[in-house]
């Protein structure tokens, strides 16, 4: 899905995320109204990342605030499942 980020306008939902789909859609567009956008607000997809520059070479890539929270709630979860981890195994050691 793509929406100006100004009036919260939804324009369309591609019918899937490949990148084949994505690049063949915003291509349709001029070079000149893909260089007039100044933000591009996506996943933490790597693929993503590698074409968003051709397709708006203007644009400022912001990761989204859901995702970025998301990544580090799994890095704080898998330190505390470690931590635990070790606190039974030595628990287990001792009895």
């Amino acid at each position: 899905m793509w929406c100006d980020a100004t009036s919260i306008k939804q324009f369309e939902v591609l019918p899937n995320r490949l990148t084949k789909t994505i690049k063949q859609y915003f291509l349709g567009f001029s070079l000149a109204n893909r260089k007039r956008v100044k933000h591009v607000v996506m996943d933490m997809n790597a693929q993503y990342a590698s074409f968003i520059k051709f397709l708006f070479p203007n644009a400022e890539i912001i990761i989204d605030g859901f995702h970025i929270a998301q990544r580090i709630g799994n890095a704080l979860d898998s330190v505390r499942k470690n931590i635990q981890k070790r606190i039974d195994d030595k628990q287990n050691n001792r009895a």
